[in-house]
């Protein structure tokens, strides 16, 4: 009786241990959400199969999210929308031209949807994007917290330019691209057209609903872009 008892006492601990080990809260398997780490670097956590969030990997500090080695080949991705405004036959290389001449690093591209800017196969905008997120503003702000909430709207407006300001009331973005990601019948042929005849989707980037799908405007027009790092 008493080697039992013994046994029982030199249990319990581990017993203990367990219990409190998993009182992390359930979330769908494959989602990821922001997070920060202790020594103020912001990371994300992926959740694992059994439910429950994996810890905290961290990428850089939250207050120097413009640099150049952020984020790794996992993690958060960042987000901004071009101070500048183009026309819609200049679009397809504009995110990857003013993420380096900011010094950004890391590879960007277009939130546009139409044929002839990806791999065959990738015509909207959804599609084009692969990384599994979070992104985030360049002001540190979260927008999207994965993948999957690209087809809805961002938790802010996506009105921070590549230095940091903020676009102006009444400034609108092409996209080519419904609320939920996938193509417009309206993208200037393709983003091959700057003539009046012809429309194309744009967003607001000072709306959280109409973030995407605002409108149409004649393509003669000269828009900012969103850029988003995959």
């Amino acid at each position: 009786m008493k080697i039992l008892l013994g046994l029982g006492l030199l249990l319990l601990p581990t017993t203990f241990l367990a219990c409190s080990d998993g009182g992390a809260s359930h979330c769908v398997p494959g989602n990821s959400v922001a997070c920060s780490c202790t020594d103020g670097k912001m990371g994300s956590q992926t959740c694992n199969a059994g439910g429950t969030f994996d810890a905290c990997r961290c990428t850089g500090s939250v207050t120097d999210m413009g640099t150049a080695d952020l984020p790794p080949a996992s993690g958060p991705r960042r987000l901004f929308v071009t101070g500048l405004k183009y026309k819609a036959n200049a679009l397809a290389s504009v995110c990857q031209s003013v993420a380096d001449s900011q010094g950004l690093g890391g590879t960007w591209k277009a939130w546009l949807s139409g044929v002839g800017l990806g791999p065959s196969g990738q015509v909207s905008a959804l599609s084009r994007i692969q990384a599994a997120g979070p992104w985030l503003l360049l002001n540190g702000e979260v927008a999207f917290r994965n993948r999957g909430k690209l087809a809805t709207q961002p938790e802010v407006s996506i009105n921070i330019t590549e230095n940091k300001v903020t676009v102006p009331l009444n400034e609108y973005v092409w996209t080519g691209t419904n609320l939920g990601g996938s193509t417009s019948d309206k993208n200037c042929q393709d983003w091959s057209q700057t003539s009046n005849g012809f429309e194309g989707t744009y967003g607001d980037p000072n709306s959280i609903s109409g973030w995407t799908d605002r409108g149409t405007k004649t393509c003669d027009t000269a828009l900012h872009v969103y850029c988003f790092e995959d």
